[in-house]
């Protein structure tokens, strides 16, 4: 039993990879990704072209940003802090955008 238990956890942290690492069609619509650049606890980081301005940047993927209440409030704090920080040590937000399909957040940095 135990090696059917192992395949299916070996088939859900796929799934959950998979889940993670997929960006949203609508964001694909707007921005060229060059590179995977990290991942953490809340999220993933590409490099990315704007179709628009042929500009690089950052985008993050926040993980289901709208699952609870707190994970919500999590997100509205960080796009606030960034939208109101100007230092040149911090990066600065340049747009976000909500997906089509999930409940995850981008930002554009």
């Amino acid at each position: 039993m135990e090696d059917g238990a192992n395949h299916f956890s070996l088939f859900i942290l796929r799934m959950k990879k998979e889940m993670f690492d997929t960006i949203d069609g609508k964001i694909l619509r707007s921005f060229e990704i060059v590179r995977k650049v990290g991942q953490g606890a809340y999220g993933q980081v590409w490099k990315v072209r704007d179709k628009k301005t042929s500009q690089f940047c950052a985008l993050k993927k926040i993980y289901e940003a709208f699952r609870n209440a707190t994970d919500a409030q999590r997100a509205y704090r960080e796009i606030k802090y960034l939208q109101r920080l100007n230092h040149p040590n911090i990066i600065k937000l340049i747009s976000f955008h909500r997906p089509e399909s999930s409940r995850d957040i981008y930002l554009a940095l």
